[in-house]
């Protein structure tokens, strides 16, 4: 299943997209994360799950490659995925560390 979202915002690089409010649940949002962080060319993503928007950065070389990525991402897969463990424990890690600077 193809996803169906809406660019809300794109410059060279950098792109906002929405799902939809409350499209993932905050560990789906985790999973989505880690999905595209594994991507060699996503430098870095913010998925919120209370509206379902995602932020990417990524190499501008590569947009075709995001964009590619992220209409055959399926977000009904995630419902059958587990977060794990320690996957919460460091982003929750990180949001502090980074909170304080």
């Amino acid at each position: 299943m193809m996803s169906n979202f809406k660019i809300v915002h794109e410059i060279d690089g950098r792109l906002r997209v929405r799902f939809g409010q409350y499209a993932f649940t905050s560990g789906q949002a985790t999973i989505l994360k880690s999905d595209f962080l594994n991507l060699e060319y996503v430098r870095y993503v913010e998925a919120h799950y209370k509206n379902g928007s995602l932020l990417l950065v990524f190499d501008e070389n590569y947009k075709n490659e995001v964009f590619d990525y992220l209409n055959n991402y399926d977000l009904s897969a995630l419902q059958n995925r587990e977060i794990p463990e320690n996957c919460s424990q460091i982003y929750k890690y990180l949001i502090k560390v980074l909170s304080m600077n």
